[in-house]
């Protein structure tokens, strides 16, 4: 797990992240963007739509929740310093979805109106108001980066580090690839958006890591000797 959360994951996860930015807000993933709505229109998506609900409602409220809830565990576990790190990692990716978000308009996928319809209004309506009356509408209605999945990654990057015996921690890249699958043909997300929301998510990650591992080798260190 290392690996994926060093320096050079970091700076890695950074240029993806950058070059899946500009090449968005150039439209070259329109020929992907669209191969997922076709695939949208061949299935039957009244399913899909509801296995998404749970994965857009954790993205977001609970992942909060989730994220609060870590901290404070890792807390209790005298691990402050990755407890730190998560939440600074935590609020930078939200800083940076909301950014984006603000910044230019990628709309949300359309509704295909075939008898699966989108994820859009279902979500909106299942989730809760008080974080509808939070959020602004331009939040809600573009898309990139996906925070669902920049959250959700995050959280389960720090728990696979934080806790490497721990022997579910190989059943989370299922979880994201789950995660992936039910925001896309859900309608929730353009696969664009799920590729920018992975690459934050893994740069915030290896950031709070980085920066946890840090401050324990500096409170480690015996002081320097006159």
């Amino acid at each position: 797990m290392d690996r994926w959360l060093s320096r050079r994951a970091l700076l890695l996860a950074v240029m993806l992240f950058l070059l899946v930015t500009v090449a968005t807000i150039a439209g070259l993933f329109g020929g992907l963007d669209s191969l997922a709505t076709d695939l949208r229109l061949r299935l039957p998506l009244s399913a899909v739509a509801w296995l998404s609900v749970p994965f857009v409602v954790a993205g977001s409220v609970g992942a909060t929740a989730l994220a609060v809830a870590l901290s404070v565990l890792l807390l209790l576990r005298k691990r402050r310093s990755l407890a730190l790190g998560l939440v600074l990692g935590y609020i930078v990716a939200n800083a940076i979805e909301l950014t984006l978000k603000f910044t230019f308009s990628h709309p949300n996928p359309p509704d295909l109106g075939h008898g699966g319809g989108s994820m859009i209004p279902s979500y909106l309506r299942l989730m809760t108001d008080a974080e509808i009356g939070l959020l602004p509408q331009r939040v809600l209605l573009d898309s990139y980066p996906s925070g669902h999945t920049a959250r959700l990654l995050l959280l389960c990057l720090v728990v696979a580090a934080a806790w490497p015996g721990w022997r579910f921690r190989r059943a989370l890249p299922a979880l994201v690839v789950l995660l992936v699958l039910a925001l896309v043909l859900g309608g929730s997300h353009w696969p664009s958006d799920v590729l920018g929301g992975a690459s934050l998510g893994w740069a915030c990650a290896a950031g709070a890591f980085l920066f946890a591992r840090s401050n324990s080798s500096a409170a480690t260190r015996p002081p320097a000797t006159p």
